[in-house]
């Protein structure tokens, strides 16, 4: 297998000979560069087989993903921007629950590499296929291409998402796994459904951004995005392009319209892919009955809005039983002492007049969500009878207490860190390499993995502590390879002999779960550095071999080094066939 700086001489030199080849084709040969090219769904696989894919009983959906760059401008103001399909964000993967999802992944880009995480997936039998560069993968060069295949199961049904999980690159967009039988939209009692994605857009680059967090002992923060984008659009000031270059499809002058007809109940699909904003969002004038959340069924439960974390998804049912007219709907950002203020949409009824002017002319007064409330939806249980599994009550065979933290590293950079720990991911060979190869041990302290016990179930403890500023930040945490349960947070540090550690009777089985800060937030009074600040404790099963990262789900804080890595049933890893590796 060749090492990964083997990897970068050979495919430097493939993708220079690829961007040669691509100037050279017919413009019908090259990659798609414009808003709204369709994913096409095919039949066809290759003839490898899997003893975890079996083909005999399942359906192959067959999906090509091509990344490519270009100038656009999604808050109408022109950056680099990565299209998929030539799209922003990326078109939907729809399959059905039970089905198999093949995935190509082709790397336009000119310079930078990439991998891909089916957020949510919990790639059982298949850990090479998770898409975390340097943990399941080395990263896709530019001119390679790759391809998964990954079984869901019954009961995975739900909404999820697919995004680039190297550094700081935005490129995403929504997986829908449709359900059967008591999980389909008949008996769910819906008549269509419109998804809502959420992404926060800066202006800088990702390598600007990426250069400012790690490079300098001048620390400079990414700041504020400038824009929240609703399925990709959104509204910066006053910008109007004006140049015949920007007078295209890729310049987004107006604001999202989700269309519904009156008199229907829509499922509305809400992706939190935010890479930073924690945001209330808020439909006004309909009710809302929460149905999902992060793939798995709660019990339905009507909410004034949603709050909404980087890498949550929920489903909410809406009956559109108003007047006729447009309804603008607002992501706002909580949690941080500033952020913007457009995340504007609007959900149009069938009928309603068009607005003359672009952008339509939001209303003098919009509702906006309520402000910063601890631990939203711990009321939520889940479904009882939808539920993809039941907790295993009692002790835990393994307790982690993870304490996060901002802190000075020796030689002066600003770096996050678990249990005085900053992650940093290993540079030429990947952790499920060592694991295959059994060199997991000989990793640094900085690239060691935590091995869980096989078929165990663990606890974890994620302790907020205040940075040295004293300010406590909100953190979204997300485990790959598992859900988990989520077993509440608190305030201060942890304490497994207060009532608070008691087991809930029916918790909600998520993969993304928000540490709030009880004390020490930008509108409170800082806090001494290092003092505790909250708590969230989460349960799973170590049932899926492979190693699976369980990190901030804001990437700016992970690249930083928020993340640690759990091993599993490294004694029961699944074959690696050859086509799988990269």
């Amino acid at each position: 297998m060749l090492s990964h700086r083997a990897k970068v001489l050979s495919g430097v030199l493939h993708a220079l000979l690829l961007a040669l080849a691509a100037l050279a084709a017919p413009a019908s040969a090259r990659p798609q560069q414009a808003f709204g090219s369709a994913l096409q769904d095919g039949g066809g696989v290759d003839g490898a087989r899997y003893v975890e894919l079996d083909r005999r009983t399942s359906v192959v959906r067959v999906f090509e993903l091509n990344f490519t760059e270009v100038y656009a401008g999604p808050d109408c103001f022109e950056k680099p921007t990565i299209l998929i399909n030539g799209q922003f964000p990326g078109p939907e993967i729809r399959i059905n629950e039970g089905e198999i999802l093949q995935i190509t992944y082709r790397n336009f880009l000119y310079t930078d590499s990439l991998s891909i995480h089916l957020h949510g997936l919990d790639q059982h039998g298949t850990p090479f296929y998770d898409g975390v560069g340097r943990v399941s993968q080395d990263p896709i060069l530019p001119g390679n291409s790759f391809t998964i295949k990954t079984k869901t199961s019954v009961g995975d049904a739900g909404t999820f998402m697919y995004h680039a999980h190297t550094g700081l690159l935005i490129a995403d967009g929504p997986l829908i796994i449709d359900g059967t039988g008591p999980r389909s939209k008949e008996s769910l009692k819906y008549d269509d459904e419109r998804t809502v994605l959420l992404q926060d857009w800066w202006h800088s680059t990702a390598q600007e951004e990426t250069i400012g967090l790690l490079s300098s002992k001048t620390f400079r923060w990414i700041g504020d995005a400038q824009s929240l984008l609703v399925n990709g659009q959104g509204r910066f000031a006053n910008c109007t392009p004006t140049s015949a270059t920007n007078a295209t499809a890729l310049y987004n002058t107006d604001y999202a319209v989700i269309p519904v007809d009156a008199g229907k109940t829509y499922r509305l699909r809400v992706i939190g892919a935010t890479t930073l904003g924690y945001l209330s969002f808020v439909l006004p004038n309909h009710t809302l009955t929460l149905i999902e959340v992060d793939g798995t069924y709660v019990a339905p439960t009507v909410v004034s809005h949603l709050e909404v974390a980087p890498g949550m998804r929920f489903s909410v049912l809406v009956k559109t039983d108003q007047p006729v007219g447009d309804y603008w709907m607002t992501a706002s950002v909580r949690w941080r002492a500033s952020g913007p203020s457009n995340g504007l949409s609007i959900l149009r009824y069938s009928g309603a007049a068009t607005p003359a002017t672009v952008p339509a002319p939001a209303p003098a007064t919009l509702v906006r969500g309520p402000p910063e409330a601890l631990e939203w939806g711990q009321n939520l249980t889940a479904h009882p009878t939808l539920r993809k599994r039941v907790m295993p009550r009692g002790p835990a065979n393994l307790t982690l207490v993870l304490e996060a933290r901002q802190l000075r590293t020796a030689d002066g950079f600003l770096r996050w860190a678990m249990n005085n720990v900053s992650y940093a991911l290993p540079r030429d060979v990947s952790l499920l390499e060592s694991a295959y190869s059994k060199t997991l041990a000989a990793l640094p302290r900085e690239t060691a993995v935590i091995t869980l016990p096989s078929n165990g179930v663990v606890d974890v403890i994620v302790q907020n502590l205040a940075g040295p500023s004293g300010v406590c930040e909100i953190h979204p945490w997300h485990l790959h390879g598992h859900s988990f349960w989520d077993l509440g947070g608190g305030p201060g540090y942890y304490d497994a002999n207060s009532t608070s550690a008691t087991l809930p009777e029916n918790p909600v089985y998520r993969d993304v779960v928000a540490v709030y800060p009880y004390g020490g937030a930008y509108f409170q009074t800082a806090l001494a550095a290092a003092a505790p600040c909250g708590w969230k404790r989460i349960r799973f099963v170590a049932d899926n071999p492979g190693v699976w990262p369980f990190h901030c789900h804001i990437p700016s804080h992970m690249v930083m080094g928020m993340m640690v890595v759990f091993a599993e049933g490294l004694d029961d890893l699944p074959h690696w066939p050859r086509e799988a590796r990269y």
